[in-house]
């Protein structure tokens, strides 16, 4: 290998390519799912920059232990005790190498989500301050598996790297909250009409600043002496000091790691008398969600005027799916949860099928253990899986008989309609039953 290669590449071209290809392999594994849906979100892409690291921070870190563990052993011929000793210098090359490659690895495994994103979002841009979190996540994640490759001096550490890193982000994403403040993995993804806190994103950004700081400021004075561990000085100190404050201070008070867009866009159509909106990202879905929903107000014998609207979710306030946009609680409203990894037509049915069936009047939810069809929520279950089935939609796998099963569309629609008062009240009965 040329001299130059063997300065900027420590132990050779191999050992990087292998990491730097494990990463790849881990974000391509993640990202997996996404590709092919009908639609993209900028929302959902944007953190999962951030999101990725889970796999991917804990192989980059344990790579770096493997390099530093090898490249600055104490058996090495130029750490002997009695040579000079550039500690700052080894690091900043060693450290510049593994952070353009790692760092780089992770990119060009998010590319593909990236151009994804490119052809199939249908509104936004990208979230480019959420995105630059998971590099500075990556740079961090780096950073701190050098720095344990340095202090232990041993390339053995690297399995032990990964197992603490993996640990620790799980830890924060699902166990302690506040810590996903200082490290970006918090086990969410974004959703149309929610964005990340831009506090929250500097917040992180510094935090991961400070870590590569103090991470490379120990690697360098290690590096300078020839015992590595020895009493730590008060910068050294005071600098850990910091290090813990930043990581754990956010514990005492968990911020909110999703706001509601500020400007809801929105793309809306009318239809019988029925508002049917959903968030501009999912406008390609708008169609579908109309068509599905009039299906279901046909058999179920219903007047349109009684569902006044149908809302995708992104479009709630602060407050919920409880409460339009305008901050009023309206009754008449069916809100839809819309996501890219789901059917429209699945979630638009079963969510317009519990409003029109009665099962919201009677504070239910549809279950596949209700069999007595006699009482308010059984009669409410019995009609709900009878519009599903009679609108040509799955009844979430339930194999019960109902009563309606003899009946035709036409004269499900026609029993709905005479007995509609009942179904609003929840008080049909035995004697209603056809």
């Amino acid at each position: 290998m040329r001299d130059g290669a063997a300065t900027w590449v420590p132990l050779g071209r191999v050992v990087l390519l292998v990491a730097c290809m494990a990463i790849v392999a881990t974000v391509l594994l993640q990202a997996w799912p996404l590709f092919g849906q009908e639609y993209q979100t900028w929302a959902r892409t944007s953190t999962a920059f951030h999101e990725y690291l889970q796999l991917a921070a804990p192989v980059a870190a344990s790579a770096a232990t493997y390099v530093a563990g090898r490249a600055t052993a104490a058996s090495r011929i130029f750490s002997q005790p009695w040579l000079p000793r550039n500690g700052r210098e080894v690091m900043r090359r060693h450290l510049a190498v593994l952070m353009v490659l790692l760092t780089g690895a992770y990119c060009v495994g998010l590319a593909p989500l990236v151009i994804s994103t490119i052809a199939g979002a249908e509104h936004g841009a990208p979230y480019l301050l959420s995105m630059l979190t998971g590099v500075a996540g990556m740079l961090a994640a780096i950073a701190v598996g050098y720095t344990a490759g340095v202090l232990s001096g041993t390339a053995w550490l690297a399995p032990i790297t990964f197992a603490c890193v993996f640990a620790g982000i799980g830890i924060a994403a699902h166990e302690v909250r506040g810590l996903e403040a200082a490290i970006p993995v918090s086990g969410s993804t974004g959703t149309l009409g929610m964005v990340e806190p831009y506090s929250l994103l500097v917040y992180r950004l510094a935090a991961c600043a400070i870590i590569v700081g103090a991470a490379a400021w120990f690697s360098a004075r290690a590096l300078r002496r020839s015992r590595r561990w020895k009493v730590p000085s008060p910068t050294s100190s005071a600098i850990a000091v910091i290090l813990i404050a930043t990581i754990l201070l956010p514990v005492s008070n968990p911020p909110a790691l999703f706001a509601k867009e500020g400007d809801l866009p929105a793309s809306c159509t009318t239809a019988s008398g029925v508002e049917y909106c959903v968030h501009a990202g999912q406008a390609s879905q708008l169609d579908l969600m109309r068509d599905t929903t009039r299906k279901l107000l046909a058999v179920s014998g219903v007047q349109p005027q009684e569902l006044r609207r149908v809302w995708s979710v992104a479009l709630a306030d602060d407050a919920g799916a409880g409460d339009s946009a305008d901050g009023n609680v309206d009754s008449s409203t069916v809100w839809i949860g819309l996501y890219p990894g789901n059917d429209t037509a699945t979630e638009t049915a079963f969510a317009v099928a519990q409003r029109l069936s009665g099962l919201e009047a009677c504070g239910a939810v549809p279950s596949g253990t209700v069999t007595d069809f006699r009482n308010g929520v059984g009669a409410a279950q019995a009609f709900y899986i009878a519009m599903l089935r009679s609108a040509g939609h799955p009844d979430q796998g339930y194999a019960v008989e109902t009563p309606f099963d003899h009946l035709s569309s036409d004269e499900l629609a026609s029993w709905g309609a005479r007995h509609a008062e009942a179904i609003r009240n929840c008080a049909l009965n035995e004697t209603d039953m056809p």
